[in-house]
């Protein structure tokens, strides 16, 4: 099985946050994607770097889209996609999943993670296999919960990824969203680990990233993008900001019927 871990980053040379917890040694190929101009730089802090082609747009839809499509022409079957900036974590207890609290994951359980992430995928039948992001974790009280929201971190397997023509570039933003709910209308579970998680280790509105091109506009644009996709589980939403990107202020949001969309999937599955 080729597999292989890729790390999207954009102008955040001096802080790549999970390339540095990662064991690169017990683990697949870890690569960073990045800019043409970023290219040399990072090169000093990871052993392999590609850059999409000069001239390509900015954006974490066009970097995860380059992403499949090297996997494609390499013959790599499973890939892992993780944000440059996130902590991975566990729980304090995981004996008792009721007790929510979590710490810091040492380098031997961010292994284990990701191996687990690839193993869920290659045999649990899933289509994606994320993490639970911090915010939230506290609500689940099982290891594993399946159709549910996921980001900064998941497995998937490319080749299933073209055969449904599922593309990142279609939707900016909240192209993995996009993704997930491809897969989850077509009858594919997802799965999500939730006695470990992931946070935004320098904060979600942090120099660098996604920040650089989020604007009120655009992340209202985004939104009803992916409502015009999914028209029957997707419903845009006002919500105010009280933390990270627009704080204090009213964004457009998504609201996602996440098990409906799988359940309509299973009983519009192709006999």
């Amino acid at each position: 099985m080729k597999r292989e871990i890729f790390i999207p980053t954009y102008k955040r040379l001096n802080a790549q946050i999970t390339l540095a917890q990662l064991d690169t040694a017990s683990l697949p190929p870890v690569t960073i994607v990045c800019m043409e101009e970023e290219a040399d730089t990072l090169s000093l802090f990871a052993d392999k770097v590609i850059s999409l082609p000069a001239g390509a747009e900015a954006g974490i839809h066009h970097s995860r889209q380059f992403i499949q499509d090297y996997c494609m022409e390499e013959g790599i079957e499973e890939c892992a996609i993780f944000d440059d900036d996130i902590q991975f974590m566990i729980r304090k207890d995981t004996s008792d999943l009721s007790a929510w609290q979590l710490r810091s994951s040492t380098r031997e359980e961010v292994v284990s993670t990701i191996l687990d992430m690839f193993n869920m995928l290659d045999f649990g039948g899933y289509g994606t296999v994320g993490i639970s992001h911090r915010q939230g974790n506290n609500r689940y009280t099982k290891a594993t919960v399946e159709n549910q929201r996921m980001f900064s971190a998941f497995t998937l397997k490319p080749s299933q990824l073209d055969e449904y023509d599922i593309r990142f570039d279609r939707q900016p933003f909240m192209d993995d969203f996009y993704m997930q709910l491809s897969l989850l209308t077509r009858g594919i579970p997802t799965a999500m680990i939730c006695d470990r998680a992931v946070g935004d280790a320098a904060g979600s509105n942090s120099q660098g990233g996604c920040s650089e091109q989020r604007t009120i506009n655009a992340q209202e644009e985004a939104a009803h993008i992916l409502a015009a996709h999914f028209p029957d589980f997707v419903k845009t939403v006002q919500k105010e900001t009280k933390t990270g990107w627009f704080k204090g202020r009213v964004r457009t949001d998504v609201r996602i019927a996440w098990k409906k969309a799988y359940q309509y999937g299973v009983n519009n599955r192709p006999s």
